[in-house]
Parts: C-alpha cells; sequence; structure tokens
C-alpha cells in the first residue's frame, strides 16, 4: 500500500504561518499606543508678602506629597498646554483678601476662592494651601482633558481698598520767627492740617495753619511792654513728588491775635491796659521740602515770609508823653521745622 503524496504547497506553510505570526506581532506593537507619561508637576505663581508665600509653599508642597506631586514656583504661569504639568495655581494677596485659583494645564479655571486676611498670616497661608489642594484633587478626579484651543490663565487683579479722592494730612513744628532788630529770633510752635488733590504731578492744595510765637519784652523808663501773638494763616498752593521728596509752595494770608501786657512800677495798674488783644492782619508767601522716610510720614522744612501792610508802632502814652517800645518789622521771616503724617492718602 503506498502512502499518498503530499502537495507541494504543503511544505511552505511552517514557513508561511511564522512570518504570519511576525507580522501580527509587529501590528499589535504599532496599533497598541506607548502609555503616556506620568505628570507630576504643578506650576505655582505667588505674588505678595514672601514670608507669607514661603509659609504656603511649605504647606502646599506637604498636602501634594501623599498625591506624589511636585511644587515648582514660576514667576509668571506660562501661556499654552503643558503636557508635563498635571496643574497651574495662583495665589495673589492683596490688602484685605488672599485669592487662591486652580487652572488646567491649558489655562480653563478649576476653582477660585478670596480668604479674607483677618487673624494670624499663618492661618491664611494654610487655608490657601488647603483651597489649592482641594482644587488640584477635583482636576486630577476629573475627565480627562479634550484637545482644544490653548487659552493662557486669567490675569487676576487683586481687589483694592477704595481710596478717598484728596490727601489729608497733619503737621506739628517748632518755629524762629522775626520780630525786629532786637529780637530777630522769636521761638514759637505750630500745627496745620493740609488738604491735597491728586490731579497729577503738580497737585493743588490749601493748608489751614495755627502758630504760637513767644513773648517779646520791651522795657521803657517807666512802663514795660510784652507782646505774644497766635496766627492763622489760609496757604492756598501746590505741591509735586519727586522720589521721597515733596515740594510745596503756596502764598495767602490771614490773622495775628496780638496779646499786650503792660506792667510799670511807678503807674497804678488800674491806669494801664491790661491784656489788650489786637487782630492784625497779614499776608505770606511759603515754600517747603519735606522727606518722607516712609509713605505716610515726613520731615519739614520750610520758610515763610509774613507781610504786615500796617507797619505797626508800639507806643506807651505817660502823661502826655510819647514813648516808643516797638517798631516790628513789616516783613518778617520765619523759619518751620517739623514732622508730617498723612491721615488719608489718594492712591
Amino acid at each position: 500500500m503506498h502512502r499518498a503524496r503530499r502537495p507541494a504547497w504543503s511544505r511552505w506553510l511552517p514557513e508561511v504561518r511564522s512570518a504570519f505570526a511576525s507580522v501580527v506581532l509587529v501590528a499589535l506593537l504599532f496599533a497598541v499606543p506607548a502609555r503616556a507619561t506620568e505628570t507630576t508637576l504643578v506650576q505655582f505663581e505667588a505674588r505678595g508678602p514672601e514670608t507669607d508665600v514661603e509659609a504656603l509653599r511649605v504647606s502646599l508642597e506637604d498636602w501634594l506629597r501623599p498625591l506624589k506631586l511636585t511644587l515648582r514656583r514660576v514667576q509668571e504661569l506660562p501661556v499654552g498646554i503643558d503636557d508635563e504639568i498635571a496643574a497651574r495655581v495662583r495665589v495673589v494677596w492683596s490688602d484685605e483678601v488672599c485669592v487662591v485659583e486652580v487652572f488646567k494645564p491649558d489655562g480653563q479655571p478649576v476653582r477660585r476662592k478670596e480668604l479674607a486676611r483677618q487673624g494670624s498670616p499663618l492661618v491664611i497661608s494654610e487655608s490657601a494651601a488647603l483651597v489649592a489642594h482641594v482644587g488640584i484633587q477635583e482636576l486630577l478626579l476629573s475627565a480627562p482633558r479634550e484637545g482644544g484651543t490653548s487659552m493662557p490663565p486669567p490675569m487676576v487683579t487683586a481687589p483694592t481698598t477704595p481710596r478717598a479722592p484728596i490727601d489729608v494730612s497733619i503737621a506739628a513744628w517748632f518755629q524762629t520767627r522775626s520780630w525786629d532788630e532786637r529780637s530777630p529770633f522769636v521761638f514759637g510752635a505750630g500745627s496745620e492740617v493740609t488738604v491735597a488733590l491728586p490731579t497729577g504731578a503738580l497737585r493743588p492744595s490749601a493748608s489751614l495753619v495755627v502758630a504760637y510765637q513767644g513773648p517779646v519784652v520791651r522795657e521803657g523808663s517807666e512802663v514795660s511792654l510784652s507782646m505774644q501773638a497766635l496766627s492763622i494763616r489760609l496757604l492756598p498752593g501746590a505741591r509735586t513728588r519727586v522720589g521721597a521728596f515733596e515740594f510745596e509752595a503756596g502764598i495767602g494770608g490771614g490773622l495775628d491775635l496780638m496779646i499786650a501786657n503792660t506792667r510799670s512800677p511807678v503807674i497804678p495798674r488800674s491806669a494801664l491796659i491790661q491784656d489788650r488783644v489786637d487782630a492784625a492782619p497779614f499776608f505770606s508767601a511759603m515754600a517747603g521740602l519735606r522727606f518722607h522716610p516712609t509713605p505716610s510720614s515726613g520731615v519739614l522744612l520750610r520758610v515763610l515770609l509774613d507781610v504786615d501792610p500796617a507797619r505797626r508802632r508800639y507806643v506807651a502814652n505817660i502823661s502826655g508823653e510819647q514813648t516808643l517800645l516797638a517798631v516790628p518789622w513789616a516783613v518778617r521771616p520765619m523759619i518751620q521745622l517739623g514732622f508730617s503724617f498723612d491721615l488719608v492718602r489718594a492712591p
């Protein structure tokens, strides 16, 4: 009995099977996409006090460590999609609130929260870190992001405290004022309230000045005269600030309330005029410089010129005879040195 002869093609069957298996293996390798690299980076932008930023960074790193995420601080969150990051975080401090924002890698917002800056700064930093952590967790648990048009994270403008439309400041100083040739330096003190409008580099202003001048004494043969002055001035003007220095000038006027007392060793007290008060009008001009060691305080140095249009003379009339006691200068310079403080400051 003879065995049936195999067809010729059957001898190539093992080689065909082997080649087909190789082709299928290569196709499977190219058909199955490679596993994407796991994103573990969180970009972090912060604008505020460095101590608060550092406390937030340390706390947020502790929250992200169990999620196997790494925090990297940047000057500004970049624009566009970055496949190497898992989330973006921005935290901005203002005078009243701390704003926390979490974004997807393509810039789409996930969470935004405003925290009032009340209480301990450390507690605020811990709260901000917790808000950012919750936002990142929401992002990781959400569905994978779809491809689309890239957009940058929206810039945050920190809320600002409403400011007054004017500047209001107060000042106090010691001064020396010329009286006449016998009293070129008469010491005193004063204070003022100044209002300025923030209209530009040159700001209109107005100052209400109240100052006291110490006594000037003149001795006569039979009578002596003691004079003190309370000065009230209104000085409209302008001021401008260059760096830490502020220049000011003004012109105005007001009154000197002159308090005069007479004494005599020979004339009965009842015959003398006691504690006489005269109101003397004056014109005044002012120029000054303020140095601001801090934004709300300053050191003041100022020069004023008072002009007395009446050119007064103080005369004692004794038994029909006039005795000249004092002739004050018509123009009386004054130097003031003191401190100023801002009560209200416009932006």
